[in-house]
């Protein structure tokens, strides 16, 4: 089909592992090098691209002395190196320090704001929260949930609602016994209900004898938000 054109690549930027690079050569001439293999390079441009992804004082030091950060910055320079409309990120912080993870993070987040499709595939799900726009979760290679990052997020969040009772157990027994489904977490039940039905789970733990000390709609966070798509709930 049409997207499957020899000439599409040309349209996309792929960031992987930065080992393939030359340790003796500097940040430059790895760009230089590896940028002419399929057409002639623009020794301005590669400096600009350069400039971009924050190498630019360091752009002559050999890549040996490069950190893990400033390494996976030159994948993605050379990734940009010819404009392209989708840059493709597999994992693009492994095995870094908090520092080089933020500063990828933030580069990441530059080149959306230019207007590129950025694709992000992580393990990493507070990376995945923090930048996305919108998500796929995969299982067994099938897309089990997709959609816009803060609907899903807030769709989640009012789903589950956090109780202090004086005694967990019994609780989640009798919202079980007229179909909610609780679990205990911490010193916390956790049922799943909407905002709407605070009342009706109040109403019936107090039949029982069981008064709420405390009760709040729970924030989601991305992982529950995956455990819950992917089945692996180990408390439900």
């Amino acid at each position: 089909g049409e997207e499957r054109k020899p000439e599409n690549l040309k349209r996309v930027g792929v960031v992987m592992d930065s080992q393939g690079f030359y340790p003796n050569y500097s940040g430059r001439d790895n760009l230089r090098m590896f940028g002419s293999l399929h057409k002639p390079v623009d020794n301005k441009h590669v400096d600009e691209v350069l400039e971009m992804v924050g190498l630019a004082n360091r752009a002559h030091s050999i890549l040996e002395s490069y950190s893990m950060g400033m390494k996976q910055r030159l994948s993605i320079a050379l990734a940009i190196l010819d404009d392209p409309e989708l840059l493709i990120f597999d994992e693009p912080t492994n095995g870094m320090d908090p520092e080089g993870i933020a500063e990828i993070r933030d580069l990441i987040s530059q080149l959306a704001r230019q207007g590129k499709t950025v694709l992000l595939a992580s393990h990493i799900l507070a990376e995945v929260e923090q930048v996305c726009t919108h998500m796929a979760i995969l299982k067994h290679g099938k897309v089990v949930k997709q959609g816009d990052m803060l609907k899903i997020m807030l769709e989640a969040g009012r789903s589950e609602l956090e109780l202090v009772v004086v005694d967990p157990q019994k609780a989640v027994a009798v919202l079980f016994d007229v179909g909610y489904n609780a679990r205990i977490e911490d010193v916390m039940v956790v049922v799943t209900a909407h905002e709407g039905q605070a009342e009706h789970v109040s109403a019936v733990l107090a039949e029982h004898g069981l008064f709420i000390k405390e009760m709040r709609r729970r924030k989601a966070n991305l992982e529950s938000v995956f455990l819950e798509a992917t089945g692996c709930n180990k408390n439900q």
